[in-house]
């Protein structure tokens, strides 16, 4: 029987997978729920580590879409101007973003005018100092500084090696947010999966619409080991690969259903504001959304915390998928150019 071609959509002068917005899509909501799960996760006992290594996958989830991306455009790579691509759309976001958090912790220290903001700016742009969700774009641009390397190995028998590259994550273990060499580390081998997805894709995205249901049944099966053996590192990281797997599967299997919906139209949207909703989520849940949960929804029970994380995550999002609507609409009244160098998108 043939292989289903990959569904796509015309962007410009470019045809991009669907696949790939709604898995951006999910991948940017959970690492949103994340961080939204640390207000309750005190207070909840039954199901706090599945939900956290649930959501915590959206960060792989990303690491796989850039290694996908790196090869998924291979045929016109150029170091210089894919480098050049990154430090615009990428590290210079990153960089106004941080100053801007430094900056509004500055002023509330009444230190907003003092030459140590700079200073403290040039400290927290190597390792993401400025929030404790910034430490992925400084591993990134390690990734992204050893792309012709990546690409070089990808385009010889690299397959085998890659695979006992999996090792890495079950020995090492997931780093702390300020150990940026150790995640690069554990999540390099999800970084290649990425780009051995790009190279098979329609054979990979035909197996994995097959397989929705089974990865429906594995991620039950993990969830409920989690909540019995919740300290297992192992556990984590195989709990990690099959929810991405599980992702992965869904997407194949209905995005092109759901591209004919409203719910496409919303996919879409997350997708294309995932990365300011990352640079700027944690700073909203921590002054808003943590002093509301502080005074209204801390003595609810178990359940009721599960429904408030999720509206608050929803309500998170649209939050700031409207206010970088805005910020765009503003930029390009101001004639700038490229909004995706200032806000990222």
């Amino acid at each position: 029987m043939a292989l289903a071609q990959p569904s796509r959509i015309k962007v410009g002068k470019e045809h991009r997978l669907v696949m790939l917005d709604d898995c951006r899509a999910a991948a940017i909501s959970l690492v949103v729920g994340y961080h939204v799960l640390f207000l309750a996760y005190g207070r909840m006992t039954f199901t706090r580590s599945a939900l956290a290594i649930l959501t915590d996958s959206g960060t792989m989830m990303f690491v796989i879409l850039a290694g996908f991306m790196l090869q998924w455009h291979s045929a016109r790579f150029v170091f210089r101007d894919f480098l050049w691509q990154k430090v615009k759309t990428v590290l210079c976001p990153y960089a106004v973003a941080t100053f801007l958090l430094i900056f509004l912790r500055e002023l509330r220290d009444g230190e907003a005018l003092s030459w140590r903001l700079l200073l403290n700016w040039a400290k927290a742009l190597p390792n993401g100092g400025a929030g404790e969700h910034l430490w992925f774009i400084p591993m990134l641009a390690i990734f992204f500084f050893l792309a012709p390397v990546f690409l070089k190995v990808s385009r010889r028998r690299w397959h085998l090696p890659a695979s006992l590259m999996l090792i890495l994550p079950f020995a090492l273990g997931r780093g702390r947010y300020y150990e940026i060499w150790k995640n690069t580390l554990f999540f390099l081998p999800f970084f290649l999966l990425g780009m051995a997805m790009a190279v098979h894709v329609t054979t990979v995205q035909a197996r994995l619409r097959q397989l929705w249901l089974w990865s429906l049944g594995l991620a039950f099966c993990v969830s409920v080991a989690l909540v019995f053996f919740p300290e297992q590192e192992w556990l984590q990281t195989i709990g990690r690969m099959v929810f991405c797997f599980m992702i992965l599967a869904l997407a194949a299997r209905f995005s092109e259903w759901l591209h004919q919906t409203w719910i496409g139209l919303a996919l879409n949207g997350l997708s294309t504001y995932s990365y300011g909703i990352y640079l700027y989520h944690n700073s909203l849940i921590g002054q808003v959304f943590a002093p509301c949960h502080q005074r209204w929804l801390s003595g609810f029970g178990e359940g009721w915390q599960i429904l408030a994380l999720v509206f608050m995550t929803a309500l998170c999002l649209t939050i700031l998928a409207l206010a970088l609507m805005f910020g765009r609409a503003v930029l390009k009244a101001l004639r700038v150019r490229s909004t995706r160098v200032i806000i990222g998108c």
